[in-house]
């Protein structure tokens, strides 16, 4: 497993109300019965619930990759794809990101949570610098 990203997303998201690490454990069996599919060895980091108890909008993150549950299907965005991330509406308002990939594509990611002024969003974009900072180190060595 790439653990730098267990790392990563465990610095800025672990306190999250919304967020659940399940590094070295498994996925509930609700993920599963929904059709997420993991690579052959891709491993589980966490889960981001936007609507809490709700699998609609979820975060899976893994060490490969991240799994948005969206309309009744799981949408994959690798973290190698991902060129730049911006955050969605203004800053106090808690809406989520754009990522956009290599291949000219952008995705709004929601992310919903947060109290008054701290919206999660921002730490989320703090774990895409980190994530988006160490692949380019990985690239140049």
């Amino acid at each position: 497993m790439t653990n730098w990203v267990a790392s990563t997303a465990y610095r800025t998201l672990h306190r999250f109300d919304r967020y659940t690490n399940y590094y070295q454990k498994d996925l509930p069996a609700n993920f599963f019965s929904n059709g997420i599919i993991f690579e052959k060895d891709e491993q589980l980091v966490g889960v981001y619930e936007n609507i809490p108890g709700n699998l609609e909008d979820s975060i899976v993150i893994t060490d490969k990759n991240l799994h948005l549950f969206t309309k009744d299907k799981w949408l994959t965005i690798r973290f190698g794809d991902v060129t730049k991330v911006d955050t969605i509406g203004e800053k106090f308002l808690k809406s989520g990101l754009t990522l956009y990939l290599t291949d000219g594509q952008t995705f709004d990611i929601p992310v919903t949570g947060g109290k008054g002024s701290f919206t999660d969003k921002f730490e989320f974009l703090r774990f895409f610098q980190g994530i988006m900072r160490r692949k380019n180190l990985l690239k140049t060595t």
